[in-house]
């Protein structure tokens, strides 16, 4: 085609991309503009016609990526700089949007193309005089708390792009993604914060935790090392690297207990001449929680119940709640305690003064080091009494606390007496009949059918399919040919992750024998409850757990090396099905797939596992749940409060 037809054929393709912009029809505008990306003279405009599809679809950063790069190829086009104006003031920038809008004045217009700045686009002037920093971190939150964390995860993203030169929102999106479980989303976006000036050892604690989430441990301690080879460590960078070494790098207790002691040495608080509070000796017991997982995504869906559906007698419970998340799991909460505290932006030393104020007698960390915890704030024991919930024993300890409370699936009994000496481990009070139960399965309605043909539902994270879960699987598929396997997208960390379970499984008799859930984090449990049969892996994923229950679907679980990690085993257990609990992977898969293959067997364990489910939690009701945590809380400050102190 000569090149007077060729740029002829590009204009006209050019004015259609801009019609389709009109009626919001991007992906025909992409293929126009596409079009005229390698004629001579149109290029710049087909640039500048792809950043106004970014704004089309709220995508600021790029949008001013692809309006830079318009006005980089074409620097005397006026509309390349009135668009970054433009562009700037929608998201708040003041000073560029001015330097660009004087810019533009002097500039001439496109000589070919006219339209590149239509009117759903607006005008400078226009942009200018409404200028305002956007929204989207509040939309962000609103998502959140109506419980669409997908939507919201979105939002959060744009609120980094849109305050470009701010490592701070980066930060907080990169924090979100990894609480959602989607290391490689994380290593990505941390790209972009290095790119704004990232770098402090914060920064480089967050590298470390996406990378051991995405299964890759020798680079995760790599980075441990260097960053207290740099000298340069924080409170803040050494508990994530706590975190990432008890969830994800598989330390042994003795090496956890380590790092918690330096924790306690290196960041003592600052001299606090208060006292904890002497907790008044008479009246109602007072428990305070410190948590921010008492959210829908928090993973106590086994213990929130409790707090909802069960009155103490004589016992207060006070929350001080570290998450910004108020959805509706929150607020269930909210209503049912004696108090619930806002605790997000309040600092370690108010908090302090608060809860002795509050008078609690015990209080209770559910965090640890994990992504709201508050380990400062324990330092300074704003309570008599200070316990861990479901955590190890000899990090408790370590950390300052006087018990953990747990159960006999949580904490073996057989594992007492282990420590060197007594002050070596935390002493265990354990929950009668289980510290994590399910005290209702009355089955929603409206539960999508079961899949048409055997499948086993693989709950398990990117790190968790190591060589010995992936030779499990393949051993599951080779003696049930006609079995298939179901993973859920967000549970392996998202769509980049999907893309490793390819090259996990090529060669195996896995390959071409399984299929994945599309990311959703609100219907992607009831998805994998959908199968035959679930197999709960490293580490419990507590919604598709309660979502194959409720089904009366049979789950199989393994019991993880700590304490944090066997919610799982804890929740079966309290139901009388120790024997769904594994010590090995492999032995779990086994089983898992003989209940969901087609046959006489699989068939009986299916018609079993309901039956079986309902008589055990039948015998447990949730008063009696409460009676025996109650049991315990009152033990705890018999046994450890000041002396004659106790409530009565």
């Amino acid at each position: 085609m000569p090149m007077d037809e060729q740029a002829e054929a590009a204009g006209a393709a050019l004015e259609r991309a801009l019609a389709a912009l009109e009626t919001g029809d991007v992906d025909s505008a992409v293929g126009e503009a596409e079009q005229a990306l390698p004629v001579p003279g149109l290029t710049s405009a087909a640039v500048h016609l792809l950043g106004l599809v970014a704004a089309r679809l709220d995508e600021p950063r790029r949008m001013l990526d692809l309006f830079r790069h318009a006005h980089e190829l074409d620097p005397a086009c006026r509309e390349h700089a009135d668009a970054l104006a433009i562009a700037h003031a929608r998201l708040g920038r003041l000073t560029d949007s001015l330097f660009y809008g004087k810019l533009a004045v002097a500039l001439t217009p496109h000589p070919l193309v006219r339209g590149l700045l239509p009117a759903w686009f607006g005008t400078f002037e226009q942009s200018f005089a409404g200028i305002r920093e956007p929204r989207y971190r509040e939309h962000a939150d609103l998502l959140a708390g109506l419980g669409n964390l997908d939507q919201a995860l979105e939002m959060y993203r744009r609120a980094a792009e849109s305050l470009e030169n701010d490592p701070e929102p980066w930060r907080f999106y990169i924090d979100r993604l990894l609480e959602a479980g989607r290391p490689l989303d994380a290593l990505s976006a941390l790209k972009s914060l290095d790119a704004v000036g990232g770098a402090d050892p914060g920064d480089r604690a967050r590298v470390a935790e996406a990378l051991a989430r995405a299964g890759r441990r020798e680079e995760a301690a790599a980075i441990h090392e260097e960053i207290i080879e740099s000298g340069r460590l924080d409170a803040a960078a050494l508990s994530r690297m706590i975190r990432t070494t008890a969830t994800a790098l598989g330390a042994p207790a003795d090496a956890l207990a380590g790092w918690e002691r330096s924790y306690a040495e290196l960041f003592p608080p600052a001299a606090d001449a208060d006292q904890p509070s002497a907790a008044v000796d008479t009246g109602a017991l007072k428990i305070g929680f410190v948590t921010g997982r008492f959210t829908d995504h928090g993973g106590f869906d086994f213990l929130w119940p409790l707090l909802t559906a069960y009155g103490f007698p004589r016992m207060l419970v006070y929350v001080y709640a570290t998450n910004p998340v108020d959805d509706p799991i929150a607020r269930r909460i909210q209503g049912a305690v004696s108090s619930w505290v806002d605790a997000w932006e309040i600092d370690d030393l108010t908090l302090n003064t608060i809860i002795r104020n509050d008078g609690v007698h015990i209080l209770i960390d559910l965090d640890a080091h994990g992504p709201a915890a508050r380990p400062q704030l324990f330092l300074r024991r704003p309570a008599p009494v200070q316990v861990r919930l479901a955590a190890s024993a000899e990090s408790a300890a370590a950390a300052g606390f006087d018990a953990v409370i747990g159960d006999a699936w949580l904490h073996p009994p057989e594992a007492d007496g282990a420590a060197e000496s007594e002050t070596d481990a935390a002493p265990v009070l354990r929950v009668e009949g289980g510290l994590f139960r399910l005290p209702l399965i009355e089955p929603p309605a409206d539960l999508a059918d079961p899949f048409d043909r055997p499948v086993l539902s693989v709950s398990v994270t990117l790190a968790g399919l190591d060589q010995a879960v992936v030779a499990a699987l393949a051993e599951a598929c080779r003696a049930h040919p006609d079995l298939k396997l179901c993973f859920s997208a967000d549970r392996l960390g998202g769509i980049a992750a999907v893309q490793e379970l390819a090259r996990l499984f090529a060669g195996t008799p896995v390959e071409g024998r399984y299929a994945v859930i599309e990311p959703g984090l609100a219907a992607a449990p009831d998805g994998l409850a959908r199968g035959g049969a679930l197999v709960e892996l490293e580490p419990c994923w507590t919604k598709a757990l309660a979502a194959a229950l409720t089904r009366r679907v049979p789950v199989f679980a393994v019991c993880e090396a700590r304490p944090e990690a066997r919610a799982a085993a804890s929740l079966l257990g309290g139901v009388g099905l120790t024997d769904h609990v594994f010590d090995e992977p492999a032995a779990a898969v086994a089983e898992a797939a003989a209940a969901a293959a087609p046959g006489a067997a699989g068939e009986a364990a299916r018609a079993a596992f309901g039956p079986r489910l309902e008589a055990a939690s039948g015998r447990r009701s949730i008063e009696d749940w409460g009676a025996a945590v109650g049991n315990v809380f009152a033990g705890l400050y018999r046994r450890f409060g000041q002396a004659g102190a106790s409530p009565s």
